[in-house]
């Protein structure tokens, strides 16, 4: 305590000052602060978040706590490194600061008590704020993931016949990812710490169509939503699976058509018949079910030795066949199924025309080729190749051989196997002309393949990978059906995949051909996985072990009843003169509907479909392809690739694109003209949505049809295609019409709204 006096020079004294005292204090505080959250207010994410958070607000709000309550005289200091920041407001035992106007980065605090002294005491440990205001980059949408066998690899730009998927791509770390379908949002995911994420989209089932899948992201900061993802496409073909076909046996001169219904698995019981034709499978003659004039059609082919000659039935759009044959004459050794020789009917020249194909194990005949010419003949002169090495041909119960490509090049080979020599699978690829190569690619250790009573062989794909597989199946041995995977190179795995179906007497198993019996690869049940059946028309039906996609099938098998079916419908082996056939197996470029629903499915060729009715499904593959609707009522329309035409067959028909959300795809062009008074009612959006390939809808019709089109199209000009004229309308959107000029011109209007 201090007082302060004046003195004289003789040491004398005023009145002294009042005392003055000076504390001295240099102990530090002993409460201590914590910093714990701090508030984002800011955005999507607004909470109390802990250190090393990353928030887009640059003004967050500190919190902290303090271990007992400020003494008197003390406060709660805020530093940023050394730099002090500000003092909190306190109350009680927690504390805040706000703070403002912070740059991109980590920001670093610690929070200290101070005293009226200015000691400070012990610092709180660091507490980084983690500032980012930055829009993430676009996400990445990778793969789909399905759930049916055989549906996909799950890549852009895949058809798959799952319609419940999930899907798959990339994004920041633990970012929200919004997912689109066709631009409309099916939901959120959160990415996962390397940035994965998967949305499950299994409870929606899609309709069949084509789609775009994109994405967007918003980071952990809240900064988003970030610019859409690239398009991933994807095709939903769930329904057009299930294709229809029909049943086809000959017995000569007779041949019966039973069409089959997918969806309740049975055959009609009445056939589309015909009689006066020629039939067999022989030492010397061979029957055939193909298109071989290039119509969309199925035709009847036969070829027989001693008469040199191949017969040409051509097919008739409602199952039947013409009376009046198309002869080849052919000179000499051509035809026969044996222990020896081969036939096929199948492309081997490259043109798209099937040619026919006789094969034989002797040293100069090979195989030999007489090209199709695409008018149900073939000529004369053979394409011939000889000198092959370990040669082998024939069908019997030792030996087998297909022709197909199992090196996926596109070009048919020529592949054979012969269980008593023990070759394996031998394989002569195709050069594409006609001709084979004579040095075969052997794949040792496959010791199965045989055709007869008891055993069936097949190359086919039935795990969905696009690679051919070799199929054995034994009805006596217990091993049931053995699958040797294809490796896609002309090779083929030598472990089989088995499915132990047991034998005929145990579980009643058949496989094999006889004059009553047949055994096909065919999806019967739907799926678009190929099954193993068995025709008998001893016990009036068709047994089927349904594949599982695989490589594997069913254990047990379901039953189609055949008895309904008065005549014979099942059989066909060497040295008789029936013969069984699925027609899609060959492919059909023909359909007509019926009364009921029907599935109605082309090949890759210029497909005519008929009468599609209410609940039918059309899937008209390549090809430009010509669908005539009798009832807009149908589930699903889809033109495939090519130019695709949908025609209104009835009259008075309303095509009403709003009503038909995905229904109709892959269509570019409207005809009204097949009936009296259709109309036409699209926007732009649902003219870009019909074509992959094009913006432009062309719209054919007569004087007394109507087109209502809306979404902002004006009158561009016109343009003549063939004989007819075109008005051409441009939308903003990209959207094109081209609407014939006769339309309106009677009681028909034309409005572009």
């Amino acid at each position: 305590s201090y007082t302060a006096v004046v003195a004289d020079a003789a040491g004398n004294e005023g009145t002294a000052s009042a005392g003055f005292d000076v504390v001295v204090d240099t102990t530090a505080p002993v409460t201590t602060a914590t910093i714990d959250t701090f508030t984002d207010d800011v955005g999507i994410y607004q909470a109390d978040y802990p250190s090393t958070t990353a928030t887009d607000d640059t003004a967050p709000v500190l919190n902290g706590t303090l271990d007992a309550a400020l003494a008197a005289g003390e406060e709660v200091r805020i530093y940023e490194g050394t730099t002090l920041v500000g003092t909190a407001t306190v109350a009680g035992t927690g504390w805040t600061l706000a703070l403002s106007g912070l740059a991109e980065g980590t920001h670093s605090y610690t929070a200290v008590v101070a005293d009226a002294a200015g000691n400070e005491g012990t610092a709180s440990a660091g507490f980084d704020v983690v500032v980012d205001t930055t829009v993430p980059a676009a996400p990445v949408v990778t793969s789909f993931t399905y759930d049916v066998p055989g549906a996909g690899t799950g890549a852009s730009g895949e058809t798959t016949s799952d319609s419940t998927l999930l899907f798959n791509g990339t994004a920041e770390a633990n970012a929200l990812v919004e997912v689109f379908l066709q631009g409309v949002s099916i939901g959120t995911v959160t990415a996962d710490a390397s940035g994965n994420w998967t949305l499950d989209y299994t409870g929606t089932n899609i309709v069949d169509g084509d789609y775009v899948v994109t994405a967007t992201q918003i980071d952990v900061a809240g900064n988003g939503p970030s610019v859409a993802s690239g398009d991933f496409n994807i095709t939903v073909d769930a329904v057009a699976a299930a294709p229809g076909f029909s049943l086809l046996h000959s017995q000569e001169p007779t041949l019966n058509v039973y069409s089959y219904d997918m969806a309740t698995q049975t055959f009609s019981t009445t056939p589309v018949s015909g009689s006066s034709y020629s039939s067999g499978l022989y030492t010397s003659e061979f029957t055939f079910v193909s298109d071989v004039n290039g119509d969309g059609i199925q035709d009847w082919i036969w070829g027989k030795d001693q008469e040199n000659v191949i017969e040409t039935y051509l097919g008739n759009a409602d199952g039947t066949f013409s009376t009046t044959t198309i002869n080849t004459t052919v000179a000499g050794d051509f035809v026969g199924i044996d222990g020896t020789e081969t036939t096929y009917l199948t492309d081997v020249t490259g043109d798209g025309v099937v040619d026919w194909v006789w094969i034989d194990q002797g040293a100069t005949t090979g195989i030999q080729v007489y090209a199709g010419l695409g008018d149900g003949t073939f000529s004369t002169s053979m394409i011939q190749t000889t000198g092959f090495t370990n040669w082998g041909a024939g069908i019997s119960s030792a030996e087998v051989s297909f022709l197909a490509d199992v090196t996926g090049d596109g070009i048919v080979d020529y592949v054979y196997e012969n269980d008593s020599a023990n070759t394996g699978i031998q394989v002569w690829v195709g050069n594409g002309d006609g001709t084979f190569a004579t040095t075969d690619i052997t794949t040792a250790g496959v010791t199965e393949g045989a055709w007869d009573v008891y055993r069936s062989t097949f190359l086919a794909d039935v795990n969905g990978d696009g690679n051919l597989d070799w199929l054995y199946a034994h009805e006596n041995t217990g091993n049931g059906i053995n699958v040797y995977l294809g490796n896609g190179d002309g090779t083929f795995q030598t472990t089989a995949i088995n499915s132990a179906v047991g034998t005929y007497a145990t579980t009643g198993f058949n496989v094999g051909w006889n004059a009553n019996e047949s055994t096909y690869l065919v999806d019967l049940t739907g799926d678009n996985i190929l099954d193993l059946a068995w025709g008998y028309t001893g016990t009036d039906e068709i047994r089927i072990w349904a594949g599982n996609g695989d490589g594997t099938f069913a254990t047990t098998y379901s039953v189609i009843d055949m008895s309904g079916i008065s005549d014979d419908w099942s059989g066909g082996s060497p040295a008789t003169y029936n013969q069984t056939s699925f027609l899609d197996e060959v492919g059909s470029d023909a359909a007509r509907g019926t009364a009921g629903q029907d599935f109605l499915t082309g090949t890759t060729g210029a497909d005519a479909i008929y009468e599609v009715g209410a609940g039918d499904t059309v899937t008209a593959l390549d090809g430009d392809d010509d669908i005539q609707v009798a009832d807009v009522g149908f589930a699903l329309i889809d033109g495939g690739a090519g130019t695709d035409t949908l025609a209104l067959s009835g009259g008075g028909l309303i095509l009403d694109f709003s009503s038909l959300a995905g229904q109709v795809t892959e269509v570019e062009g409207i005809d009204l003209t097949l009936g009296a008074g259709n109309a036409l009612i699209i926007s732009d959006q649902e003219v870009l949505d019909l074509s992959s390939i094009t913006d432009v809808l062309v719209v054919d019709g007569n004087g007394d049809d109507s087109v209502t089109a809306s979404g902002g199209f004006t009158l561009s000009g016109t343009t003549t295609q063939g004989d007819v004229t075109y008005d051409v309308y441009d939308a903003v959107s990209g959207a094109t019409l081209w609407i014939d000029q006769d339309i309106g011109t009677g009681t028909g209007s034309v409005t572009i709204l």
